[in-house]
């Protein structure tokens, strides 16, 4: 019996993902406009410095959809656990490292939690700042949410919906009407956890992220079609997709392109969804991976965060030598240092200043790398906003289906169960 023809458009993960559930029942044809697969989940090296484009590290106790894959793919022996130097994190604060958590820090949170239970709740969606400050005070949102948020999402905690951001504090104080009694009631629930040959917090594999990346391209094969770019999408009984080289009926479309790009394919064919995805604000970053050939690093552990009441130019620094020193060559520094907006002109020279103020590094490096980065900002109401998408996709082109960072959180772990899902509609 022959099988239905599903296309997917774009490569990154989570296309790469969708693409590979889809093999035992469908025709797979994979399109991606670059000369390589993974998107910004890349590892290379430079000049005897490894590094990551993207997503360096993954959490072992909250990735079970990843380490399902890594386990469907054969790569459980290329895991490789973090050092035992990455549990410790710092935070600038007074233009200084302090690890996390502080002492004073500790304090107030303690004391936040032990009133937190008689903060009202609230209905709807709010900002992760208006939430933490609200339900443990601004100290707590200020000192520690706040970097966390422009860590994780490049983005001011002002602006990022606790609802898409971290859905389980939202839960939490609808159902139990407090954080920490919902937390205290998790601790009753028994998860599965995967059976790993090590304890480690965090894990990546031998080769850097590219081997999972690598992996999935090997088991798709010859359905991938590189430096091929989608030009349009025509609606008919099946979709017609036109790239750059050729043209594909398809039964089935899984859209993995960023937003924007995707608005513009559909202006004609869905104009109302191509609205909403042209509404989803982005913000940009800039990555400055910087190697030195010796060790020079003050503090040990994974990196630091910048709050914004900083007024700094970076948002944080990654210390990628510590995490996984396997790594390294002969007692390399290497870090990735995370500067707000598109500033590749000015990177690292910014960059290096930070380092010399906050570490004491003042020699040359001996390799830089920079380059820039998009992020989608889950505003508030984002949830909503993607509720509407879905809606108006299921009545102007319903055999479209979207995948990608931009839906809901953008770990990759969430990437990946939102690829896997798609195999089953």
């Amino acid at each position: 019996m022959e099988k239905n023809r599903v296309v997917i458009l774009g490569g990154g993960i989570s296309g790469l993902t969708a693409a590979y559930a889809h093999l035992p029942t469908h025709d797979v044809l994979l399109l991606e406009k670059s000369s390589t697969c993974g998107g910004v989940m890349r590892s290379f090296t430079k000049e005897g410095f490894f590094f990551e484009s993207g997503p360096r590290t993954f959490r072992t106790n909250h990735s079970p959809h990843l380490l399902q894959l890594v386990q469907e793919l054969g790569l459980t022996p290329e895991i490789m656990a973090s050092s035992s130097q990455s549990t410790k994190r710092y935070i600038l604060g007074g233009k200084k490292l302090q690890q996390v958590p502080s002492l004073s820090l500790m304090w107030v949170f303690l004391q936040a939690m032990c009133r937190e239970w008689r903060a009202p709740t609230l209905k709807g969606d709010e900002s992760i700042y208006t939430f933490i400050s609200r339900r443990l005070g601004p100290t707590i949102a200020n000192r520690l949410f706040d970097p966390l948020t422009l860590g994780i999402f490049g983005c001011d905690a002002r602006k990022i919906s606790v609802q898409s951001a971290f859905p389980q504090l939202k839960k939490w104080e609808s159902i139990h009407g407090s954080i920490l009694k919902g937390f205290l009631h998790s601790l009753g629930k028994k998860k599965k956890r995967a059976k790993l040959p090590f304890a480690a917090p965090l894990f990546s594999f031998h080769q850097g992220t590219s081997a999972l990346i690598d992996a999935l391209e090997k088991r798709l094969r010859g359905d991938i079609h590189l430096n091929e770019e989608v030009m349009a999408i025509d609606k008919s009984k099946n979709l017609l997709i036109k790239t750059t080289q050729d043209e594909y009926l398809a039964d089935k479309v899984i859209s993995a392109l960023p937003p924007r790009t995707l608005a513009h394919l559909l202006v004609d064919v869905a104009p109302e969804t191509a609205d909403l995805l042209f509404s989803i604000p982005m913000t940009s970053l800039t990555i400055v991976h910087i190697g030195y050939k010796q060790s020079l690093l003050s503090h040990r552990g994974f990196g630091y965060l910048v709050p914004t009441s900083e007024k700094e130019r970076i948002m944080g620094v990654v210390f990628d030598s510590e995490i996984f020193p396997s790594h390294n060559q002969k007692g390399q520094t290497r870090l990735t240092v995370m500067l707000h907006g598109n500033c590749k002109e000015r990177a690292e020279a910014d960059a290096r200043d930070a380092l010399y103020r906050h570490l004491q590094i003042a020699e040359l490096p001996d390799c830089v790398h920079v380059a820039e980065a998009w992020l989608p900002i889950m505003e508030v109401g984002h949830a909503e906003k993607m509720s509407a998408i879905t809606n108006s996709l299921s009545r102007e082109l319903p055999q479209l289906h979207l995948v990608g960072n931009y839906l809901g959180h953008p770990a990759v772990e969430h990437c990946i169960a939102r690829a896997k899902k798609m195999a089953l509609i």
